[in-house]
């Protein structure tokens, strides 16, 4: 596996336009380094143009030709607190050709991933609030830490359908997770509607505890952007890895937003079987047509009977 991020944290930035190859094996080359305006760089290196067009407020692409037989394909990180998700999408890039022996078809990967991505580098969205960033947070700290082990990398990101505005945030197997992300001291857990544990089969409700540190906190799975790496680092398959990144977009969020590098500290993750004698509300239950978007909290010590033993 590339490790992008120990190479260039590694880098003299003082040394400028400077760049060391990445052994990819095929007809176009990979390099890493430092540009001439001194930001960290991925290149690629042809004999013809990759067609990659267009550029982002975080990520520079320059391009051009050198001589007669050689093309540079650059890209340029201009945000240094997105370093982390740079160098995923840099090592998705580079895997995407390595041991390609015709160029063409490589420069077809390199356009097609970079395309893949570029949606996410684009601010062209309201940010995120502070506690849909959480609740994303929490969602994808259940991926990574429960899901995949239990369902595998694959069927897990496919099962994830909170960025898609289902009633539940995770269906599979003729199971269900409705995951909530709150603060550490919370006493309750707001439920938003009513069709969010409301079901004939049981689930489970996932209550999340985190606790929202200072931006020098240098604990592992801390921030959003954190755990897109971690997740993208895991997805072997480019189809899964291009359903991750369209349901992250989905959600409402790109890698512009400063709210991704938002530092929690995880605290705890409790289970809640939702069964027939869980407490919940039922359509059944509102006599009312008139009232609608019903939403109710939940006092955690009082369902504390539903708690799954680990």
């Amino acid at each position: 596996m590339i490790d992008l991020y120990s190479k260039f944290s590694n880098l003299n930035r003082n040394i400028k336009d400077f760049q060391s190859p990445v052994d990819t094996s095929g007809a176009i080359k990979a390099y890493y380094g430092v540009s001439v305006d001194g930001n960290f760089m991925i290149s690629f290196l042809s004999t013809k143009s990759t067609g990659i067009k267009g550029t982002t407020k975080s990520v520079d692409v320059v391009q051009g030709k050198s001589n007669d037989e050689t093309y540079w394909t650059c890209f340029n990180l201009k945000n240094d607190d997105l370093l982390a998700v740079f160098c995923t999408f840099g090592e998705d890039l580079i895997s995407s050709i390595a041991g390609e022996k015709s160029e063409s078809i490589a420069a077809s990967k390199l356009r097609f991933r970079f395309n893949t991505w570029v949606a996410l580098f684009r601010k062209n969205r309201m940010p995120l609030s502070v506690e849909k960033a959480k609740g994303l947070y929490g969602e994808l700290l259940f991926l990574s830490r429960f899901m995949f082990e239990k369902y595998g990398v694959d069927r897990s990101i496919e099962a994830w359908s909170g960025p898609e505005n289902y009633s539940k945030d995770f269906a599979i197997d003729n199971y269900w997770y409705e995951v909530k992300t709150i603060g550490t001291h919370s006493t309750t857990v707001k439920i938003s509607s009513i069709q969010q544990l409301s079901s004939e089969i049981e689930g489970k409700l996932i209550v999340i505890k985190v606790e929202e540190m200072a931006e020098t906190y240098t604990g592992s799975d801390s921030s959003i952007n954190e755990l897109i790496q971690k997740i993208i680092s895991l997805i072997q398959s480019n189809e899964i890895k291009d359903l991750f990144l369209e349901k992250v977009t989905n959600y409402g969020y790109d890698l512009c937003d400063d709210i991704g590098n938002k530092k929690y500290q995880f605290s705890k993750m409790e289970k809640y079987i939702v069964n027939k004698d869980f407490p919940v509300l039922k359509e059944s239950d509102i006599k009312l047509m008139a009232i609608n978007n019903v939403s109710y909290e939940l006092i955690l010590k009082l369902i504390s009977d539903f708690l799954e033993v680990e």
